[in-house]
């Protein structure tokens, strides 16, 4: 069991680590940061635009981080808030503009060359058995850590 737990492990990081290797690289070529690339992706699926607590969820990430790399996409030309109040940025809906979303169509082109790649000699039955593991120990790990967190809070 140990032994299966440092291959799990160290597969994890190594896809981690190379996965942000990846998004460096290409967001750099594109003037951007690797952070970039998950909120361009997932802007270019809302055409009616997110606001920054929606991307921090469906990115699962910090809501600070997630407000300096928009205000970095802002600056950048990427993106726009049409019901903009400065007051309330965090609640406003970031659409794309049209450089956004060819920034976004680029970032699709790399995600589906790069997934294409790595999973290029998989059948489709493998893909979904290993998918569906993949989700169904990140779901498990999720709930065991939600619970000890709840357990620590009660101590």
């Amino acid at each position: 069991m140990e032994r299966l737990f440092e291959s799990f492990v160290f597969s994890v990081s190594r896809i981690y680590k190379d996965i942000q290797k990846i998004k460096s690289r290409e967001m750099a070529r594109m003037g951007l940061r690797g952070a970039h690339a998950l909120y361009l992706y997932r802007l270019s699926r809302a055409p009616d635009g997110l606001t920054g607590a929606q991307l921090a969820a469906l990115c699962d990430e910090d809501k600070a981080a997630v407000s300096r790399a928009m205000a970095q996409l802002e600056q950048a030309g990427l993106v726009v808030y049409p019901d903009d109040d400065d007051q309330r940025r965090y609640r406003s809906r970031a659409v794309l503009t049209d450089a956004g979303q060819e920034a976004a169509r680029r970032v699709g082109e790399l995600i589906a060359s790069y997934v294409g790649a790595v999973q290029a000699e998989m059948s489709d039955a493998r893909r979904r058995s290993f998918y569906g593991a993949l989700n169904e120990i990140a779901d498990n790990l999720h709930r065991l850590t939600d619970e000890h967190a709840e357990g620590d809070q009660m101590k």
